[in-house]
């Protein structure tokens, strides 16, 4: 269920509880609606995991203690199965703070919900002169048997080679667009088996001349 029709229960509960002559209960209730307020396309879960996770020291207030008796007994008046479910969340994740002050836990709650979400770790690309480097042998090593797969080899181990890096390689030394990590290996391998081949026809015609 969606946090902003359990916020509108809650201040619904708060009217008719305001009726009944118990300002304390509607004002609590009012208090914890809002923090479903605060992010209303949300799962109502996701919001009640905040509550329960909130670190929020304070000087107990007697409210969570009224939230925890006025919930079941609303709960039961309400036909709707998931709203009771939602219900029954909101009493666990209140029952996870004995003491503190329910407007310190829904102020902590809110903040931890509207708090951005970590930025992901880009993972580091290899330098412009580790690039250039391989390059460099690479293309030394081109033709040249065995020493072009062990140099490929290193630059294949070396996680911080990006594929657009991979990619630049491979357009570099052997002529070829790709777009991933492995068709620019076989891009360059292909290069180098094209010299190979090629000197080694060179070679057996030269052979058939001489004799």
């Amino acid at each position: 269920m969606k946090s902003q029709k359990l916020a509108d229960f809650l201040s619904s509960a708060a009217h008719l509880l305001d009726e009944l002559g118990r300002p304390d209960d509607k004002a609590a209730c009012e208090v914890l609606a809002r923090a479903f307020q605060a992010k209303p396309d949300a799962e109502a879960k996701l919001v009640c995991s905040h509550i329960e996770r909130a670190i929020a020291p304070g000087e107990h207030d007697g409210r969570m203690a009224l939230l925890l008796e006025t919930l079941p007994p609303l709960g039961r008046f309400i036909d709707a199965a998931s709203l009771s479910k939602d219900l029954s969340h909101v009493s666990r994740a209140l029952a996870a703070h004995s003491s503190g002050s329910l407007d310190v836990i829904v102020a902590t709650a809110i903040t931890s919900l509207l708090a951005p979400p970590p930025a992901k770790k880009t993972k580091p690309a290899a330098s412009a002169e580790a690039l250039a480097d391989y390059e460099q042998r690479l293309r030394s090593a081109l033709g040249t048997e065995p020493l072009f797969h062990a140099v490929l080899a290193e630059v294949k181990k070396d996680s911080t080679v990006t594929p657009a890096q991979a990619s630049a390689l491979a357009l570099a030394i052997a002529g070829i667009p790709v777009k991933t990590k492995p068709k620019a290996w076989e891009a360059i391998s292909a290069r180098h088996a094209t010299l190979v081949g090629g000197r080694a026809r060179a070679k057996a015609e030269g052979n058939r001349t001489a004799a």
